[in-house]
């Protein structure tokens, strides 16, 4: 019995953070802070607009979230260029200059590296 305890404990620590946790409070913080700067610059409005893209962000969000969790390159790869395309689209439909996706693309780095600075 304390062999099968200890082996449950085993795998719980060496458990990677469950996937679906992580997009999903990925998802709903950065929304929320798209929505707010967006009410802080009086730019666009919460849902379309502003200062920054929330597709873009959440494109990316995503992305890294795959890079980072995917054993396989090619997955990777493509959550990258859909995210890219999400940019793209976001351009052309006129809704955001490119400034405006790029700070989208570089909130997500910003998170990561703030996120990998309180792991270490």
């Amino acid at each position: 019995r304390q062999h099968l305890t200890s082996i449950q404990e085993q795998v719980r620590r060496d458990l990677p953070p469950d996937i679906t946790k992580v997009a999903i409070i990925g998802v709903v913080s950065l929304a929320l802070i798209v929505i707010i700067s967006k009410l802080l610059t009086n730019t666009g409005t919460p849902f379309q607009g502003g200062i920054i893209s929330g597709h873009s962000a959440i494109g990316f969000l995503l992305a890294m979230t795959f890079l980072f969790t995917a054993n396989n390159p090619a997955i990777a790869f493509l959550a990258i260029l859909l995210a890219v395309l999400v940019a793209q689209s976001r351009l052309e439909a006129g809704f955001h200059t490119l400034r405006e996706v790029i700070l989208g693309a570089v909130l997500i780095d910003i998170s990561r590296q703030r996120r990998s600075k309180h792991t270490a």
